[in-house]
C-alpha cells in the first residue's frame, strides 16, 4: 500500500490531496494532518462556506471519500510533538510526507529528524516571504538519486506550482536532476 501523508490543508495541501486521489488505486491511502478550523480565511483556500467551523482534516476527508472512492482516507487533527508522533508512526512507514504549512528551519530539522527513518520521502514547501517572491521545496528522500542518506536539498519553484512540483517529485521520483 503507498501512503501519502498531507501536513497543513491550505491551498498547496489541498492541491497536493486533489492530484494524489485522481491518480490514487485502491492501494493508496491518503492521510490528512491539520489542527485547524475552516474559518474565513479558508474560504480563500478552497473550503466552502458550509465548512466553516469543521476541522480542515475532517472537511477534506468527507469531499476525497465521496469523489475519490478509490482511494483510503484519514484524517488527524493532532497539533503536533508527539502526540502526532505517536499517531503517525505505525502509518508513516515507506510513506511520502507532504508538509505544506510554513515552518521554521528548527521545526523542518526537526521533521526530518523525528520522520526520516520512517518516510521514504519528505517534501516541505517553503512559501515566499513577499507577494511575488518565489518558494521551493525542501527534500529528503530516498528516491532522489544523488543525496546522501538523510540528504536534504532545495529544489527552486514558483510559488503558485509547489504543489504540482511536490507532488511530481514524489509520483516520478525517477526523472529528477
Amino acid at each position: 500500500m503507498q501512503t501519502y501523508i498531507v501536513m497543513g490543508l491550505n491551498r498547496t495541501g489541498r492541491a497536493i490531496c486533489f492530484m494524489l486521489a485522481a491518480a490514487a488505486d485502491k492501494s493508496t491511502r491518503i492521510i490528512l494532518v491539520d489542527e485547524d478550523v475552516v474559518s474565513k480565511e479558508s474560504l480563500d483556500e478552497g473550503f466552502p462556506k458550509y465548512e466553516l467551523g469543521a476541522y480542515k482534516a475532517e472537511a477534506l476527508h468527507d469531499v476525497l471519500e465521496g469523489e475519490f472512492p478509490n482511494v483510503q482516507v484519514k484524517s488527524i487533527r493532532k497539533p503536533g510533538g508527539s502526540e502526532l508522533y505517536d499517531e503517525l508512526q505505525d502509518l508513516a512507514f515507506d510513506a511520502v510526507m507532504f508538509c505544506c504549512k510554513p515552518l521554521t528551519a528548527k521545526t523542518q530539522q526537526h521533521i526530518f529528524k523525528v520522520f526520516r527513518p520512517l518516510c521514504s520521502d519528505i517534501l516541505i514547501a517553503n512559501f515566499p516571504t513577499e507577494p511575488d517572491g518565489k518558494g521551493h521545496v525542501t527534500a529528503s528522500s530516498s528516491h532522489f538519486g544523488d543525496f546522501p542518506t538523510g540528504g536534504v536539498r532545495e529544489i527552486p519553484s514558483l510559488a503558485p506550482g509547489l504543489a504540482t512540483e511536490m507532488f511530481i517529485k514524489a509520483k516520478y521520483p525517477c526523472n529528477q536532476p
